[in-house]
């Protein structure tokens, strides 16, 4: 029968060091190349005003279950259809919202307000406000508010 032989437990660290030691410039210097996205949001507080006022020069995106409308001057502009109902961040015609809300001429320092009902997903609400950060020539409002229908 064969003789067992006494294991050495007496387990090395320096080369765990090491790999700590080069592997913590990597990840700091990969990590500046992730840029962050910020949307600046004004919410309202009760009896108090958010940054944009609700007035005739105020967007509107009026985000319900099943469409996303878009208001400019207190006239519907366009009546978008979700996939299936608006559901998920791809049921939203992201695209399509981007354009019309181009389109609409707005001067600068116009604002808009994402008015969404109660029953709307979050990843819903990201999308239309993705659709209304910004265009090829830059930002497209100077504030976004979220609002309740």
């Amino acid at each position: 029968m064969p003789r067992l032989q006494p294991v050495n437990d007496n387990m090395s660290m320096i080369p765990m060091m090491n790999l700590v030691t080069i592997l913590i410039p990597f990840v700091l210097m990969a990590s500046s190349f992730v840029p962050l996205a910020v949307v600046e949001v004004n919410a309202r507080t009760e009896g108090g005003p958010g940054l944009v006022e609700d007035s005739g020069d105020v967007a509107r995106v009026l985000v319900t279950p099943t469409q996303i409308a878009v208001e400019w001057q207190g006239q519907i502009v366009r009546q978008l259809d979700c996939d299936g109902g608006c559901r998920t961040y791809e049921s939203v015609p992201v695209a399509a919202l981007g354009e019309v809300l181009e389109g609409l001429g707005a001067p600068d320092g116009t604002g808009l307000v994402v008015a969404v009902q109660a029953d709307v997903p979050y990843d819903v609400v990201i999308a239309a406000m993705d659709a209304s950060r910004t265009s090829g020539e830059g930002a497209l409002f100077a504030g976004v508010s979220l609002g309740s229908l």
